[in-house]
């Protein structure tokens, strides 16, 4: 008898792991001071703790967001020799599942 974890089928078994996206500039200076103003603003909320960081990328000084976009670009170098095949594919509105509350089913 198959129980709840049951085999996946054949196709998901043979489809290739997909490569993450290189995070660019913003996103590594995000992860740099995300974890330091949730320490000093603790209620804050995920989105207005980007906001912040938002405008502390706008207003940061111009060495520093070189510095930034020189590791996203190391890192971005470091996949295409890692995964010379590796391409970005985006994918069409269409193919994107909407996420629907398991209420409302």
């Amino acid at each position: 008898p198959k129980g709840i974890h049951a085999e996946a089928p054949k196709q998901q078994q043979k489809k290739k792991a997909k490569i993450p996206r290189p995070p660019n500039a913003y996103i590594l200076y995000r992860k740099d001071h995300h974890r330091q103003i949730r320490e000093q603003n603790p209620g804050l909320h995920n989105n207005e703790i980007s906001v912040i960081v938002g405008n502390m990328w706008r207003d940061e000084q111009p060495h520093i967001r070189d510095k930034y976009f020189s590791m996203a670009n190391e890192i971005k170098a470091r996949l295409l020799l890692d995964n010379p095949d590796y391409r970005y594919n985006p994918r069409r509105s269409q193919d994107i599942r909407r996420r629907v509350s398991p209420y409302l089913k």
